[in-house]
């Protein structure tokens, strides 16, 4: 079986998880924390664990530099302008990023739209969220 990316998966107690990480965890131990699966083989079904290596997020970025996938992570600023920095940044379990002050901005815009509670100015939102300052809605 495989996933909507084209990867092997198996079920193992009830929960799917990727072929290739099972394998290579049966073979080397838990990834380490702060790295990732790189197929050498470029197959996203192989499970050869000789086929795989551990890599940082960079150091696979750098092995599919025209991969559009992996071309989000070069840009420095989020499409409205806002830095991804360590203060502006949310890291999904995925891997993705996120602006934070256009999280924060999307969220007032829908408690203003569901909840009637008043929108503060964008202005005072950024602010908030560049100094760690907790928005109370």
């Amino acid at each position: 079986m495989k996933n909507d990316r084209g990867y092997g998966v198996v079920k193992m107690g009830g929960v799917h998880r990727k072929a290739h990480r099972v394998m290579w965890e049966m073979k080397n131990g838990e990834v380490p924390k702060g790295k990732e699966l790189h197929h050498k083989c470029e197959e996203k079904r192989c499970v050869n664990p000789d086929h795989l290596e551990c890599l940082t997020r960079r150091e696979h970025v750098e092995k599919h530099p025209g991969m559009a996938v992996w071309s989000n992570g070069w840009k420095t600023h989020c499409k409205h302008g806002h830095p991804y920095n360590a203060e502006n940044t949310i890291w999904r379990r995925n891997g993705a990023r996120d602006c934070r002050i256009c999280n924060a901005l999307r969220e007032a815009k829908w408690r203003k739209k569901h909840k009637g509670v008043a929108i503060m100015a964008e202005e005072e939102v950024e602010q908030r969220v560049v100094t760690g300052v907790e928005i109370d809605w």
